[in-house]
């Protein structure tokens, strides 16, 4: 073997190094920029106790005691030491809007929605999940909603794949 063919192995092995570091750097950095959905425990202590939402934690209350049970383990906590617990890192069912620029303006118990493409369902719904209304957009026309008959809270409006949340007063 002459040095030229070393030396020219030793590039090509280099190389490959580099190139499998590189693409393991950045397989790594795309596994931790999603978030991983779970359920948080909070612990007067200051400890928190993380459960992956994938492994479906199932939570229940018993004689004063919180359960967690995953099909790999099942703990128990004191509710006296449970301070709270959370989700966090959930996926967001709402996307962009499709229809960028639809403006929501709202007077008294009257909600007007103008920039709705012809056709578009507009959904009006409770907090708790209760449909109210659908009303259909006209192309170019405002559409008013009336919540004069409804009662002062919260309530959810749905138009195209854009949800809002307001306040009738």
């Amino acid at each position: 073997m002459n040095i030229k063919t070393t030396l020219s192995a030793r590039l090509l092995f280099l190389s490959l190094f580099i190139l499998q570091s590189v693409f393991c750097a950045t397989t790594a950095m795309a596994q931790t920029d999603t978030p991983t959905p779970r359920l948080i425990v909070w612990l007067k202590s200051g400890e928190r106790v993380s459960y992956e939402l994938q492994d479906q934690p199932e939570t229940t209350f018993e004689e004063g005691l919180l359960i967690i049970k995953t099909a790999t383990v099942t703990v128990t906590y004191q509710l006296s030491n449970v301070l709270r617990y959370t989700y966090e890192d959930l996926y967001d069912s709402v996307d962009a809007p499709s229809q960028p620029g639809i403006v929501v303006a709202q007077k008294g118990g009257t909600l007007y929605l103008s920039n709705l493409k012809g056709g578009t369902p507009v959904r009006i719904y409770t907090t708790a999940g209760i449909l109210l209304k659908t009303l259909t957009a006209q192309e170019g026309q405002t559409l008013e909603v009336s919540l004069a008959a409804q009662p002062a809270g919260i309530y959810i409006v749905k138009a195209a794949d854009q949800t809002l949340k307001i306040r009738n007063k």
